[in-house]
């Protein structure tokens, strides 16, 4: 099994905090994988994240027990700069991570540096993307002049270009109209086929369980439960006070509760409305 992450009994409490954030957490991510990270506010999301690319411990201070190893590489023992190369990480808050005078700039320039195009290439593939998330006549705006939703698609536009080997999206669809975050479902899928591993960090559940391949459910600073989405959102109950259950499987269990026999969890629209066809063709409507 080739990983992408290796996380071994890492414990990580701020120099400001007398409480540990992250309290012995061990976790694995193949290589190629898609998966999903959720949780209620202060379980330790955002943390765990910024051990990935390396600002903590190198940036963020504070006490750091454990491992991280990032395509086996341990990231406390290499420079940001060098795992910058592989690993992308995009946060909620976006208007700290845009530094350029303008938005094109702030695309172009680590395509040069991080994918090695040529400036020609690089505005070219930088124009790509800001017109797949719907921002390209930002082009030439300076990016802190634009609203924090046009910030989050320009940031997404830049990992999604840089087609990094991990891809890290901590809450940053948050601010995104349905429209343009399918957009971005739809494109990290698609990289995340091309070999990128994929971790996002949202609330966005109706949505991540249809394109995730694992679910991983952190509160407290553990790691409380995990395993394929079907399997997860099966144990509803679990959920509970963690993150918000999707609205079809919500739906789902109801008609299971009304006598609908559920062969597998469905997970999609298109899948409920399967599911009701072929009860129907059974005889087996439920009875509301």
């Amino acid at each position: 099994m080739a990983l992408a992450v290796e996380v071994e009994d890492l414990w990580f409490k701020y120099q400001t905090s007398k409480e540990w954030v992250l309290r012995g957490v061990n976790l694995k991510v193949e290589k190629g994988e898609y998966v999903g990270l959720l949780g209620p506010a202060s379980a330790g999301k955002t943390t765990l994240c910024m051990t990935f690319n390396g600002l903590i411990p190198h940036y963020v201070k504070g006490v750091f027990r454990g491992v991280v190893r990032v395509f086996g590489v341990d990231t406390s023992k290499v420079d940001l700069v060098d795992l910058a190369k592989d690993v992308q990480v995009v946060f909620q808050e976006a208007a700290s991570q845009l530094i350029m005078s303008s938005v094109e700039e702030e695309l172009v320039y680590p395509l040069v540096n991080l994918r090695g195009l040529t400036v020609e290439e690089a505005r070219a593939e930088a124009l790509r993307a800001l017109r797949e998330l719907g921002v390209a006549h930002l082009a030439s705006r300076n990016p802190q002049t634009c609203s924090g939703g046009e910030k989050q698609r320009i940031l997404l536009a830049l990992m999604l270009a840089l087609k990094p080997k991990l891809l890290v999206v901590d809450e940053a669809t948050s601010d995104l109209d349905p429209e343009i975050s399918e957009v971005f479902y739809r494109l990290s899928k698609e990289l995340n086929e091309e070999g990128t591993t994929v971790i996002v960090v949202t609330q966005d559940t109706d949505r991540l369980v249809e394109v995730a391949d694992r679910v991983i459910l952190m509160e407290r600073g553990l790691i409380v439960n995990e395993g394929d989405p079907r399997e997860v959102m099966r144990r509803a109950q679990l959920l509970d006070g963690i993150v918000r259950t999707p609205q079809v499987v919500e739906y789902a269990l109801e008609l299971r509760r009304l006598g609908l026999e559920l062969e597998t969890l469905p997970l999609t629209v298109e899948e409920v409305v399967e599911l009701v066809r072929r009860a129907r063709s059974k005889g087996r409507e439920p009875v509301v």
